[in-house]
């Protein structure tokens, strides 16, 4: 029975079939009624329409069961008033042991005497540099000029020293030689004046007889020869007494001359043997400073370690500051320097450690100095000296973060806080912060103070064990629970 229907269905044709509805009289009659009466049938088929809404609805929460509403609980990180307050800041890195060996004149890399991972000792030259690609080099010539031209100062420096000391024995000699020569002819000055007062005697005598025979009329002839003879004679012994008392004399130019001429003789050989040792002092100098512009070419480990990394290959032109090599030895040290203002260097607790984060790790260090004078600008210093252990984990003049607590916990309330500025929210009057007060975030007011790079002074408006929320997710109202 059922096969015969379902074939009769499918053997009507659906364009038969709307045309069999048609032609009925109950469409007929539904179709006057909506065009007589539009506005009626609009509305009874839009409460048709609802009706059939809220029988679906209803027929769908049959057999529902209600399920109980959770209140939501966010989770916060909070920061809280009564703990010792800290400011977050930047440290810079200051690492001994690790050095970049960078050239210090242009050249050319010649040679290259070490390879990475080698261990060197101080002083181990690491490349070989050159003036031309050919592999001359101007100071190594240089060098040797300076070193040939002190060779021949030094080789003749104690022949001229010598000389210098016969000179000066000379210009003694010579002035004791001619005091004996005035103690000579001192002493025959009495001599010469006995017999020049014999002379004027004898000279006397014989002008007497002279005048004697005049008077008596006898040829006095021979007489007056002998009288001019003895005259004579009297007047150069006369020229001879002046002569010996003049050179004789201490205080004429005679003696003065020849003590001048030593003095200038003994000074001149003096000058002489102080242009002689400068000579050879500049002689010296020249030399160390042509092997010092020679070492330029030549650079060498500042201390015994390991080479880290080759930079240059031979043949590569450098300048300087051009990087050849880095060496690191094993005795490193490193330190982390924070630069504050006065009033955080002021307040800087040195009883409680501050925190250093040094990637994924975190070390907790007591500062070991707090300047008391401005050291970079307006800030003040606070140096941390690292463990052995973390010295491998940074790099010279990296940053790493540090938590610095700003005051002691014994008199944290008397501490004007710093929170992160990300917590404050401020309108054009006001700004404010979310507390968490039994669970529940509440808004407090507060009043900021100067601004330290990502925290703020919180002048007033906490008290001690308020919990600042630090999220930004929240709103007054929430219940929440502290993670940290």
């Amino acid at each position: 029975m059922k096969i015969p229907f379902i074939n009769r269905l499918r053997s009507v044709h659906p364009r038969e079939k709307l045309r069999e509805v048609r032609s009925g009289k109950r469409y007929k009659k539904v179709v006057t009624t909506v065009e007589k009466r539009p506005f009626f049938s609009f509305f009874v088929t839009l409460g048709l329409l609802f009706g059939v809404i809220i029988l679906a609805s209803v027929i769908s929460s049959l057999g529902r069961k209600e399920t109980p509403k959770h209140e939501i609980v966010k989770s916060v990180a909070t920061y809280t008033i009564g703990t010792s307050p800290t400011v977050q800041v930047q440290a810079v890195v200051e690492k001994t042991g690790v050095v970049e060996v960078v050239a210090l004149t242009p050249g050319i890399v010649q040679q290259i005497n070490v390879n990475a991972g080698d261990t060197v000792y101080k002083g181990t030259t690491l490349v070989s540099l050159s003036s031309n690609y050919q592999g001359g080099n101007t100071a190594s010539l240089s060098r040797q000029l300076a070193a040939t031209q002190y060779k021949n100062v030094t080789g003749t420096y104690d022949e001229q020293k010598d000389v210098i000391k016969k000179q000066r024995e000379i210009a003694e000699k010579s002035d004791a030689n001619t005091e004996e020569l005035r103690k000579i002819s001192e002493n025959s000055l009495g001599d010469t004046k006995d017999l020049l007062s014999l002379n004027e005697t004898l000279l006397t005598n014989i002008t007497d007889q002279i005048t004697t025979a005049e008077g008596l009329g006898q040829d006095t002839f021979q007489l007056k020869q002998l009288k001019a003879q003895i005259q004579a004679g009297t007047i150069q012994l006369k020229g001879s007494v002046r002569s010996i008392e003049y050179q004789s004399a201490s205080d004429k130019p005679a003696n003065q001359l020849t003590d001048l001429g030593k003095d200038i003789a003994l000074k001149q050989l003096e000058i002489q043997e102080k242009a002689l040792d400068l000579g050879r002092d500049v002689s010296r100098i020249q030399l160390q400073i042509a092997q010092v512009n020679e070492a330029m070419y030549y650079p060498a480990s500042p201390y015994t370690g390991k080479v880290q990394r080759v930079h240059v290959k031979i043949g590569q032109s450098v300048n300087p500051g051009t990087p050849l090599f880095t060496v690191s030895c094993d005795n490193q040290q490193a330190t982390a320097v924070v630069n504050v203002p006065f009033a955080v260097a002021q307040a800087a607790s040195t009883l409680e450690p501050s925190r250093i984060h040094l990637g994924d790790t975190e070390i907790s260090l007591m500062p070991a100095f707090v300047s008391q004078d401005a050291t970079d600008g307006q800030l003040y210093s606070i140096i941390y000296n690292l463990p052995e252990g973390s010295v491998q984990k940074v790099t010279d003049k990296s940053y790493v973060l540090v938590d610095l607590p700003a005051g002691l916990v014994a008199t944290t309330t008397n501490t004007i806080p710093y929170i992160p500025v990300d917590a404050v929210y401020q309108t054009q009057e006001n700004a404010y912060v979310y507390v968490v007060e039994q669970g529940v975030v509440k808004i407090r007011t507060v009043r900021i103070g100067s601004l330290y790079g990502k925290y703020v002074e919180i002048a007033s408006g906490l008290k001690k064990s308020d919990k600042v929320v630090l999220n930004r997710n929240v709103i007054a109202g929430d219940k929440v629970k502290v993670t940290n």
